[in-house]
């Protein structure tokens, strides 16, 4: 019980909020506790920390480009975290081919949308959608940078997302 006890005391900050993310990451380097889980990608602290940050930075971004391009335009996140975020702090519309956010996408009514803010595919991934045209990186202090593009989909997103679902 006395070895479990300093377990959790000593790596207790690695995935709870205790310390301020700059001390938790010095505290993960320090240990030694910061794995490349994420296919060899390495941040300064463990991805289940990070990831837990920059939400709303990331959210306000992706809003302001999807309403500077117009009322037909549609957020698409990479990823159900992107999404999630986006919908909970950025108020405009967002879809998302990763999981099962991808059948939330299919009950939306995708003929309407002729522009789309993609974010967080890499320029590859995204020609699925269109050809891209890069509005820059969203950068997160802890955690990896989030690419932001932009593009006309011509009216074809309900055609193309059946197709293009991401199961991880």
């Amino acid at each position: 019980i006395i070895l479990v006890t300093i377990g959790l005391v000593v790596f207790a900050p690695v995935g709870l909020p205790i310390l301020e993310p700059a001390a938790a990451a010095r505290y993960s380097a320090m240990l030694g506790v910061v794995p490349s889980i994420e296919k060899g990608r390495e941040a300064a602290l463990p991805q289940w920390f990070a990831d837990r940050l920059g939400w709303p930075e990331v959210a306000r971004r992706a809003s302001e480009a999807a309403r500077e391009s117009g009322p037909d335009t549609i957020v698409i996140a990479s990823t159900y975290g992107i999404a999630g975020a986006v919908e909970r702090f950025g108020g405009v519309q967002v879809i998302s081919p990763h999981n099962s956010y991808h059948s939330w996408g299919m009950q939306k009514d995708l003929k309407s949308y002729k522009r789309a803010v993609l974010v967080g595919f890499d320029r590859d991934s995204v020609k699925k959608f269109c050809e891209p045209e890069d509005l820059g990186v969203i950068e997160r202090p802890f955690s990896r940078p989030i690419p932001i593009f932009a593009c006309d989909t011509k009216g074809r997103l309900a055609e193309i997302w059946p197709g293009i679902r991401r199961l991880i």
